[in-house]
């Protein structure tokens, strides 16, 4: 019997399922690659070869068997259980979606009332609840010419998960509709819902978008669990110096904080953290963002309703007649928000909010931009936080950079960043995968930010443009990367992808 090593991102999902699920458990066994000629089985004990040969020679009469031996058994083999139960749970919906069709309907492409059968509702719960398991932020399900793909976003990368047939992909569309109380019967324009379940006794909101493609749909599902707990603004990843400045322009009670980065970068995060440090029996915070990602109770967390003509500006004017110490703005989209935060700042509040810019920098430029005047950004600006989130090396399985690899970096892709950060082969960690990490090399995120503060060296820039950049109080993030790479928390491609 042979040995193997596998990589899961580069197996075929479908023929890592394609056993039936009892004999899997049964055998402990699972199919891994299959070719015209020949089909690899992956077996935990050789002592079970001969009677798998037995079974496998009936079901497929006219391929080849081969056995194997794998390395990290039990993490593939747990893939592949995944996917057999999946495999099941569809042809238990093809078996529903042929009896409606060949009893009740004439037309083959109807689905109607399918959508609420306890079939389709089983699927869309498996796929729901393997990508919470698995500590997704999103789930992807993409319509393409044959088949639909079903992915999920884990750590800020889209992993495969599923591949679905067309006319399931049409059914759970429908579900996913049916459930925000929209439309079920439109695909040819954008549609935005949102719906809450229970799983494993948590809450969960899950906010649907749909959008028609060439093919067909794009479905995103973003999961948002309801008792997700604030972190305290020291567990986020800020250096000493930086934690307190952000500590001390929060106590000033009043300007403006911005945080830029691009999304899921962990802003609205942060956001809350700095609310949580901010709260006070004897001051009123109040929140206007879309989603309300964390709920808490000790806030004021204004709901939107764009049905109502209840949008972002309105929200905005009501709230400053609310009389808040602290208001948190989920997102400056336009002239006309960014002028009602800045004022609101001027009047004696603390605003926080975000704004979709690449460095602190570049926040400047894209306020000036929105037509936002230089007297009242250099009066009432307090702080801008840049920030991106950089995925941790697996601590089971990352190695350090030999001189090879280090070569290749400094020749190669990497050379500006090694160049800038003056970084040796000596402190370089690289990623290599496990069942700890599922393959990846990498588990859980951390933050890499720079800060830049606003003093009077910064408003005289602002004001006339004629002091030199180099005075500006400025914490870059040049020190926060170099600091990752050389304490072995990340890898040089990884910071590479996320920052240069």
């Amino acid at each position: 019997m042979q040995n193997e090593s596998l990589d899961l991102e580069s197996l075929d999902l479908g023929v890592l399922g394609m056993l039936e699920l009892g004999f899997m458990q049964k055998l402990e066994c699972f199919a891994f690659q299959k070719t015209e000629q020949s089909i690899k089985i992956a077996l935990r004990d050789s002592v079970q070869k001969e009677l798998l040969a037995f079974h496998l020679d009936k079901k497929f009469a006219n391929l080849r068997v081969e056995f194997y031996q794998i390395q990290d058994f039990d993490f593939f083999y747990q893939r592949a259980l995944l996917q057999a139960e999946f495999w099941l749970l569809c042809e238990n919906l093809k078996a529903k979606l042929a009896l409606l069709q060949t009893n009740t309907y004439k037309n083959p492409n109807t689905q109607e009332g399918l959508e609420d059968s306890k079939e389709v509702k089983r699927l869309l719960d498996f796929i729901l609840q393997e990508a919470i398991d698995s500590q997704s932020s999103d789930i992807h399900i993409e319509l393409h010419t044959q088949n639909a793909l079903v992915r999920k976003r884990i750590d800020g990368i889209l992993q495969k998960s599923f591949v679905l047939e067309k006319n399931l992909f049409a059914v759970l569309s429908s579900r996913l509709k049916l459930q925000c109380n929209i439309d079920m019967t439109e695909n040819r324009k954008a549609l935005d819902g949102r719906f809450s379940q229970t799983f494993q006794d948590k809450e969960f909101d899950f906010r649907f978008s749909s959008v028609p493609t060439i093919s067909g749909e794009s479905l995103v599902i973003r999961i948002l669990p309801k008792d997700i707990e604030v972190l305290e603004l020291e567990n986020l990843g800020f250096d000493t110096e930086r934690l307190q400045i952000i500590t001390s322009t929060l106590y000033k009670g009043s300007g403006v904080v911005i945080l830029v980065g691009p999304t899921g970068c962990g802003k609205s995060t942060t956001l809350h953290a700095m609310l949580k440090s901010s709260q006070s029996s004897h001051k009123k915070i109040l929140t206007i963002e879309d989603p309300i990602e964390y709920q808490v109770d000790s806030l004021t967390q204004i709901l939107l309703n764009e049905q109502y003509d209840f949008g972002f500006n309105q929200a905005l004017r009501s709230a400053l007649r609310q009389d808040p110490d602290v208001m948190m703005i989920g997102e400056i989209r336009d002239l006309a928000t960014l002028e009602l935060a800045f004022q609101s700042a001027l009047t004696g509040h603390l605003v926080l909010t975000t704004l979709h810019a690449n460095n602190c920098l570049g926040a400047l430029d894209r306020i000036l931009g929105l037509g936002g005047k230089v007297d009242i950004l250099a009066s009432s600006l307090s702080l801008i936080i840049a920030q991106r989130l950089v995925r941790r090396l697996c601590k089971h399985c990352s190695i350090k950079a030999s001189e090879g690899f280090y070569k290749e970096y400094k020749n190669g892709l990497y050379m500006g960043l090694i160049e800038q950060l003056q970084l040796d082969q000596k402190n370089l960690w690289r990623s290599v995968g496990c069942k700890h990490c599922q393959g990846y090399g990498f588990k859980g995120r951390i933050m890499i930010n720079e800060l830049l503060l606003n003093n009077e060296s910064l408003s005289t820039f602002l004001r006339d443009q004629k002091k030199d950049l180099q005075d500006i109080k400025m914490f870059p993030m040049d020190v926060d990367a170099k600091n990752l790479l050389e304490s072995g928390q990340s890898s040089i491609d990884e910071v590479h992808r996320v920052w240069w």
